[in-house]
């Protein structure tokens, strides 16, 4: 594992050419990174990979143990949609309704819905109609790929005796790929020469927010944005100093498109973030590093990827489904006939994914202290990307990375509003969940904006207080 030894070469927010009248007086960052000295000790190398995996791992299984309740969040459409891959050789498709194993999860563990009771968990056979929206399942838009690696996980469990249910080792997979997702931001953190205390205490932070937390513990398909995210970004780079092929970046577009659609996120923010980096190499020498025409032709792969598996799924999807969209009870709540002009200016619709780290709370977690760390959390992310959009400048490379995603998380939302009246007629509100593939990206924007001793250690502080306050409320209630 190579990093820097010293802040004169840890630090990639810099400009390319310093001695220009309008740089900033910072260490200079060629257009292809050296990859810096090697550290000796395998302590030194691994501890930042280790703490976010700890982190990650403890406050799934901790969070697991104490919200016992399926989520609001359709976590049994998930689970049917990951059992009937594993039990019957199926994927389901519009117009499904539950089968029994995710009936019974529901019925038996009940559900986190106000005013709605399942049937009794001793009921023989159930009826899917006796289910939330008459029992249909709505998650059958996504593609498979999550469902195949987490029911892997999950049945192969259950099979080897380790839980006597799918629900448990399949949310605790959530941990995982939140795990990963982590370790390979601190890479990409690596790969950038950013600090380590800043990128591990901002990994920290996030991880545990209430929306990253919540879908790392529960059966959902945002559980693997991160990892998404995460792979894209390390994947960009790592073509970037020639270390991966460029078809290689039509692979992982494909690959995190399948996972779930709304990863286009932080597809799309890379993508941006390449673009700028092809105007701040343009009409120079790149001396090793990449032209701008082979940036534009990382882009055209890496988006091309990632939208054609989309519209490709979505094409599937429309092809195998029995029923119209507005069959489903929770399409037709929602029916919008006429161009939803209001929808564009509500506050919620707007913000819904700036940042996108609110979101649901199991009871354990609503305290008063944990709600003044998430908001914290919340003020901390938006006032990043804030401050990188005010600093914009195209041969600094982090700064343009954070202004990026903030950008595409402010525009996310009413894009969000916009493809599903399209596609349906219907509105929903967009929420934060939909973002988490932004999250490796601000994880490295707020990292670099610490600066100095004072920085490093009021971002330090703020991590060890939170996660003291989630992680040790989950374990002592």
């Amino acid at each position: 594992m190579n990093e820097p030894l010293t802040p004169a070469t840890d630090a990639v927010d810099e400009p390319d050419a310093p001695h220009e009248p309008d740089a900033p007086d910072e260490p200079h960052e060629p257009d292809a990174p050296d990859p810096g000295r090697r550290v000796t000790g395998w302590w030194r190398r691994a501890w930042p990979y280790l703490v976010v995996v700890a982190v990650a791992l403890v406050g799934s299984a901790l969070h697991t143990a104490r919200y016992t309740v399926l989520s609001p969040f359709d976590e049994s459409r998930h689970l049917d949609y990951m059992a009937r891959i594993y039990e019957d050789g199926y994927v389901v498709k519009l117009g499904d309704k539950l089968a029994d194993t995710a009936m019974r999860l529901e019925a038996c563990r009940g559900v986190d819905v106000p005013d709605y009771v399942p049937p009794p968990c001793a009921t023989r056979r159930f009826d899917p109609v006796a289910f939330r929206d008459e029992g249909y399942n709505n998650a059958v838009n996504n593609p498979p790929l999550y469902y195949l690696v987490t029911g892997g996980v999950a049945y192969g469990a259950e099979g080897v005796g380790l839980s006597d249910s799918v629900l448990d080792p399949a949310r605790l997979m959530g941990g995982v790929w939140l795990a990963a997702g982590l370790a390979l931001v601190v890479l990409a953190g690596d790969r950038l020469r950013v600090r380590r205390i800043p990128l591990v205490a901002a990994a920290v932070i996030f991880a545990l927010a209430p929306e990253p937390l919540f879908m790392a513990a529960t059966v959902n398909a945002d559980s693997a944005a991160i990892f998404a995210g995460a792979l894209t970004l390390v994947a960009a780079l790592a073509w970037e100093r020639r270390r991966l092929p460029i078809g290689w970046l039509a692979a992982v577009g494909v690959l995190v498109a399948a996972l779930k659609m709304t990863n286009l996120i932080g597809v799309g923010i890379v993508a941006l973030w390449f673009a700028t980096q092809a105007l701040r190499v343009r009409g120079r020498d790149p001396e090793g590093g990449r032209t701008p025409r082979e940036y534009l032709w990382a882009i055209a792969l890496l988006v091309g990827g990632a939208v054609g598996m989309t519209l490709l799924w979505i094409a599937i999807a429309g092809a195998r489904a029995t029923v119209d969209a507005l069959a489903l009870p929770s399409n037709q709540q929602f029916y919008e006939p006429g161009f939803p002009w209001q929808a564009f200016a509500l506050r919620q619709n707007v913000f819904s994914l700036f940042p996108p780290l609110g979101g649901l709370r199991p009871p354990v977690l609503a305290t008063r202290m944990n709600d003044t760390v998430a908001y914290a959390s919340g003020w901390l992310a938006g006032a990043v990307v804030i401050t990188a959009a005010l600093r914009f400048d195209a041969r600094r490379r982090l700064v343009t990375l954070g202004a990026w995603t903030g950008a595409v998380l402010l525009l996310a939302g009413p894009g969000f509003i916009m493809s599903t009246w399209v596609v349906n007629r219907v509105i929903f509100q967009p929420v934060a969940r939909y973002g988490l593939s932004a999250i490796p990206m601000l994880v490295l924007a707020t990292a670099v904006t610490v600066r100095g001793r004072v920085g490093t250690v009021l971002i330090a502080a703020f991590a060890l207080l939170a996660a003291g306050t989630v992680l040790g409320t989950l374990t002592f209630g």
